[in-house]
């Protein structure tokens, strides 16, 4: 590690960091495609409930197509899905918007795709009621498969949604999404906004654990990540110029916790944006919760903003990592106290060096 903090373009806080801060995040998406005014529950729609070996619709209608233990929403609509399958899916058709889908103690694992796929440029708000379980049980091996109908069909995530696709989850319910097996527990592609309202998300994940390579935002609920990479994560997409194959420009890449109570804990890094991260409310006493009980590096980012909440990070190696100095302003530090605490620098005062 570097000796000088300021010489270099990184900014680190190592090992073990507990901060308490104030500030404000202005939400600025409820006009493009979020679920604020959506009601919990479905008082009116459509229920589906799954078993090993079929599905049953509460009406019939156009708005859906069953096929087996296979469930396609092609139409707008408020939708319950509930019961047990062993091996089944959900898949929002491509462009449809102002889904409501609600979760309703529902039990189904899928190992041939995505438990729950949301296609290009959709629009979908899972809402949990009472406590429901997704497994993805897709071969890894699949991805890189010389066979390309495996290889096509294979998406590593519990909950995929696509790209240029919206997905706000929230509810007073619990979802337990099992990715150990396979990859990534909840995962956006290029441009998708992954959006955490409330409810309790539990992601256990071989790889990944939340990650959009759009935006994440987390304004509430309580959200406990086990993964075997990284955490919570957000990382940009690329768009490569067909020429000379060099970047020609990016989007995307932002983490935004604003709220709720989370827990993280990672092989990698705990919590990772590309571009920007931004924790609590600038101005407000009032913030998340978050909890790094193992990491890496507990949270990393091109700029890292801290304004409120109480955060406590154990890390093997930097607490907080705002990678390049230049876009670090001491001031999106504020009020509150900051504590690091480097383990090995108190090791050495004991014991000596080694």
């Amino acid at each position: 590690m570097k000796k000088s903090l300021l010489s270099y373009k990184a900014i680190i806080l190592p090992v073990l960091l507990v901060f308490s801060l104030s500030c404000h995040h202005e939400e600025n998406w409820a006009d493009d495609g979020s679920s604020q005014g959506l009601t919990l529950g479905s008082s009116q729609g459509i229920t589906f409930t799954f078993t090993d070996s079929s599905i049953s619709a509460s009406k019939s209608s156009d708005t859906y197509i069953i096929d087996g233990t296979k469930l396609t929403i092609k139409h707008e609509g408020k939708y319950t899905v509930q019961g047990q399958c062993s091996n089944g899916s959900i898949t929002i058709q491509k462009e449809t918007a102002d889904v409501v889908l609600t979760l309703d103690s529902i039990t189904f694992s899928c190992d041939y795709s995505a438990p729950v796929t949301c296609e290009e440029k959709t629009k979908v708000t899972i809402i949990l009621n009472g406590s429901s379980t997704l497994t993805d049980k897709e071969n890894p091996a699949d991805e890189g498969s010389d066979d390309k109908t495996k290889a096509d069909a294979f998406e590593g995530a519990c909950i995929k949604a696509k790209s240029n696709s919206v997905l706000t989850i929230k509810g007073d319910g619990t979802i337990n999404v099992d990715a150990s097996k396979c990859k990534d527990g909840i995962k956006g592609l290029s441009e998708a906004d992954l959006r955490i309202e409330s409810g309790t998300i539990n992601v256990n994940a071989a790889k990944k654990g939340i990650s959009s390579s759009g935006s994440l935002i987390i304004s509430d609920g309580n959200v406990n990540v086990e993964a075997a990479d990284n955490g919570i994560e957000s990382d940009p997409y690329y768009e490569l110029d067909d020429i000379d194959r060099k970047t020609a420009s990016f989007a995307g890449g932002t983490v935004t916790i604003s709220g709720g109570d989370i827990t993280v804990s990672a092989e990698d890094k705990a919590i990772k944006a590309a571009s920007r991260l931004e924790v609590g409310i600038r101005g407000s006493d009032s913030g998340p919760r978050i909890n790094v009980i193992r990491s890496y590096e507990g949270m990393e980012a091109a700029q890292v903003f801290c304004y409120s909440g109480d955060v406590t990070i154990r890390s093997n190696d930097d607490g907080i990592n705002a990678a390049y100095d230049r876009f670090m302003n001491p001031d999106e530090f504020n009020g509150g106290y900051q504590y690091a605490y480097d383990l090995y620098a108190r090791f050495k005062e004991q014991f000596g060096d080694f």
